[in-house]
């Protein structure tokens, strides 16, 4: 499967992409990732933006893994609607990721994004920092949970190894 990384932050992209490497190592899953990570701020320039969206079209998941964005830019939700109308995936899904360091961060993008999802008929992966559990994370009453669903994130299964699930991501960055 397929996942786009956006980040704003190199050590949360690397621990988004561990988690999803982690959870590809569980008993239980039989997934192979290929990640493709992009840096948040590229997707402002018009000519990377299309070239991220060429990369995103058959994505099954794209990720955003924040730490320093409160709110999402509306450059982003404009790609971001870009993305849905061109998608190949028809049940391609949104996951919001971030660290202890992303609490409000995290709140904000991902009631943003589950609204954003409920338009688009998509759904959202997200988790309430510091805590994972079979809850949805947003808070958002307006919301309807039966129109885009929202899944907790992906799971830290203890201290199972990353098998080199941080390498290549951008150490030059």
């Amino acid at each position: 499967m397929k996942a786009l990384v956006i980040y704003d932050d190199l050590a949360v992209a690397a621990e988004a992409n561990a988690r999803l490497q982690r959870a590809t190592h569980h008993p239980n899953a039989a997934v192979q990732w290929n990640l493709r990570p992009w840096r948040l701020d590229m997707l402002k320039s018009r000519p990377t933006a299309d070239e991220a969206l060429t990369d995103a079209a058959d994505a099954h998941l794209i990720v955003l893994a924040i730490r320093r964005t409160p709110s999402l830019p509306a450059w982003l939700i404009d790609w971001l609607k870009q993305w849905a109308t061109l998608r190949q995936t028809p049940d391609a899904a949104l996951a919001v990721i971030g660290d202890e360091y992303a609490k409000a961060s995290l709140a904000q993008a991902t009631v943003e994004l589950s609204r954003f999802a409920r338009q688009y008929g998509l759904t959202v992966i997200c988790e309430k920092p510091g805590e994972i559990n079979d809850q949805p994370a947003f808070l958002d009453p307006n919301l309807n949970e039966r129109k885009s669903p929202v899944f907790p994130a992906f799971p830290d299964f203890g201290n199972a190894p990353n098998h080199g699930a941080d390498r290549n991501w951008g150490l030059n960055e």
